[in-house]
Order: C-alpha cells, then structure tokens, then sequence
C-alpha cells in the first residue's frame, strides 16, 4: 500500500506498515513484523492502544490529547475488526511456519469483554519445531494476541505477545519471524466525515518490548517508538466559483458532494445566497440530469435549501442557476465585485454499518468580476484572415439612465 511504514528505531526487532485507506469501510490494513530477520527470539510483548491515533489536518494535529475532533458523543480513534471480511492474519516462518486466521469465531471472549486468540505448536497449520505428541508437557505457545474493546470506555487495547518458556517447557520460538496483519475501522465521524479535516493518521505501537538470545547465551531487550502513517482522504464538499452567463444574467453554480465516496445518506445542504441572488426554479441538476424524484431546491430569504432524500454512495455534481440582481450586487458601482459564498451540508455517514451524524461541513468560495460597462472580444476568421469584433454593452444588465 501507499501507507508511510516508519520505525524510529531498533528495525532488526519489530516493524510497522500501513495499508491504503478504504473510504468505503472507513478502514486501514496495519502490518507488524516482529523479528524481521529471524534472530533467537525469546519472547515479545507489544500493546497498541487503537483509541489513540495521531490525526493530524492540513495544520497539524487536530488535538495533542483527544486526538480527536474533540466533539461529545463522538468515540476517537478506531477498532480492531475481527469479523468474516477483515480478519486477523498471523504469518510465521522459520523454525516454526505456517498461517493462522483470528474471527470473532474462533477466539476465546470472556465476561469482561476481551477476547484471546493462543497459537501453539499444536494449531492445525503450524509446522516446525520438534513437535509435541507428549500430553503432559503442554505445547509451546507461539503467539497470543487479545484485544480488549472497552465497550464501556474509550480505550480499545491490541496486545500482541510471545511468551517466554510457556509452563516451564524448556522451548522457545526461536528464529522465527512472526506477521500480524490486521484491520481498524475509524468510529470517529470528525476523521472519517471530516471534509479534508482529517489528513492522516499515524498508528503508533503504545508500549514493546522483545527479547532476543545471543550466541554466548545471553539475552537483549530493545524498545523504542514504532508507528506507521496513513494518509485520509474524506473530501466531501466543494463548492466552486461561479460562472456568469452575460446574456442571460445568471450565475451557474457547482457543487461537489461526497468526493471521497463514503456512505452518506440524509444529506441537507443549505446554501447562503449572496443579497441580490436568486435561485432559479427547477434549474438544479444532478451529475448533468434532471433531479430525482424526492430532490428539492427551495429558496426562503436568501438561504436555498437543497434536500438529498436517499443514499449518495459516490462522488456527485450539483448545477444550479441563480438570477443576478446587478444593482443589489454592486454592479451599478465603478468598483470590482467580489462575491463570496458557504454551502453548509448534515447528514449521516456509514448508516448501515455503525456510523452516525456527522458535524456540519462548509466549503467557501468567492470570485471577482470585473466591474464595466463594455466587454469585447474578436475570432480570427482563418479563411480571409479577418478579425470579427463583438461589443457588449452593459454586461451585468445594470439600469442605464
């Protein structure tokens, strides 16, 4: 993936990845190697706290302590997924091979809430070692992983461990390098439904420790920060510059919704018309289209209000016309006008898949236009190599006395 893999240091011992972003699931792939290079591993401890994720915006971080938006109700950072689409890979090579899968089926939940998945030499998949046919010495313990979801809290705690000498068996993984593949999802709509506010997010391993033997039959322990980047794109609104028509006197906006193709549903957008505009009945247009049934434009004062009833899954374009009253816009002046303009949007994002209601997100755009009384322009005809001249007088159809 495209994700930005940085280990601070100690990489002999641990690594991390990241995947790309999936905006349709609001996930991240995360890879983690322990004892990339096949050394004598003794044992491994690594605890990564899944609800504290760096997001970091187009000015930095968003919140040094929440390391979220902060809003109530929202729950920051992410959570393992375990489920029958993104499970928990676990790859092993050496002196021990083999693959295991971690579900929510296959794991070990207590009343407490966490759940343990125990690899051993037994697991059906496994190979390597010596083997164990002995039912009075327990078989080795290659790998435990548990994960707390703190339903009650906002902690949601990965822990990844290689014991050393499970039940005194005399046995230990050895060279053998281990690989945890797993999934987050974001629960936090201000990271995921952000529009741009969220730009990445860096998923650091909270606490580790590995130990490793050496030849002389000594043993070392290597700590340091492990994390990986990965960068967001939650784009949802835009709103563009208009263009003027001066024939017609009308101003067509553009608006772009739901750019990242996340899955809104709900969508309101309540744009505030600059003094002197006014929508023009039934001139919006959906991806070039007549609207469907169910969409409406209204217009009260000078805010339009424009009703997405149904599920947007996709990138989507909105047109719509607005009739210019010149005098009320500065037009009858000597001075450039600038207009300036924010769309507002609410809604729901991952309805069917424990999402919420987002906060509102604005997009602001402004243009300046030339305040004067003649436009002209001219085409080369190439034919006779004439220029055809056209004068336009008062283009912003001011009241002339």
């Amino acid at each position: 993936g495209n994700g930005d893999g940085g280990v601070g240091v100690d990489t002999a011992r641990v690594t991390k990845t990241a995947g790309d972003y999936d905006p349709t699931d609001r996930t991240v792939q995360w890879t983690v190697t322990i004892n990339p290079n096949q050394a004598d591993l003794k044992s491994a401890s690594l605890t990564d706290n899944l609800s504290y994720m760096e997001i970091t915006g187009p000015n930095g971080p968003i919140s040094d302590n929440a390391r979220s938006c902060g809003v109530e109700g929202h729950e920051k950072g992410a959570k393992l997924l375990a489920d029958g689409t993104h499970k928990v890979a676990v790859a092993f090579e050496g002196d021990y091979n083999g693959t295991y899968e971690a579900t929510e089926d296959n794991g070990s939940t207590g009343q407490s809430g966490i759940t343990t998945w125990t690899i051993t030499e037994n697991t059906e998949g496994i190979t390597g070692g010596d083997g164990n046919t002995n039912p009075s010495v327990p078989p080795l313990t290659l790998l435990q992983l548990k994960y707390d979801p703190k339903t009650s809290g906002e902690n949601k705690v990965l822990t990844i461990s290689v014991p050393e000498n499970m039940e005194g068996n005399g046995k230990a993984v050895g060279k053998t390098s281990i690989t945890v593949t797993f999934y987050t999802q974001f629960t936090d709509p201000c990271v995921y439904a952000g529009n741009g506010k969220a730009t990445t997010a860096k998923n650091e391993i909270s606490s580790w420790k590995i130990t490793l033997g050496d030849s002389e039959g000594g043993s070392s322990e290597g700590s340091g920060e492990v994390s990986a980047t990965v960068p967001l794109n939650t784009k949802m609104l835009e709103k563009q510059p208009p263009v003027y028509d001066y024939a017609t006197n009308t101003f067509t906006w553009t608006v772009v919704v739901n750019e990242a193709n996340l899955p809104l549903t709900g969508l309101t957008l309540t744009d505030e018309l600059p003094n002197g505009l006014t929508y023009v009945k039934d001139s919006l247009k959906v991806n070039g289209s007549e609207p469907a049934t169910g969409l409406t434009a209204e217009q009260e004062g000078q805010t339009l209000t424009i009703n997405l009833n149904g599920a947007v899954n996709q990138k989507t374009i909105l047109t719509f016309q607005t009739t210019a009253d010149p005098n009320k816009l500065g037009f009858d002046g000597t001075d450039d006008v600038k207009i300036e303009n924010t769309i507002e949007m609410k809604g729901t994002a991952y309805e069917d898949a424990g999402g919420g209601k987002f906060e509102p997100v604005t997009s602001d755009t402004e243009e300046t236009f030339a305040n004067h009384g003649l436009v002209k322009n001219g085409e080369l005809n190439k034919d006779d190599e004439l220029i055809e001249h056209q004068v336009l007088i008062n283009p912003f159809h001011v009241d002339l006395k």
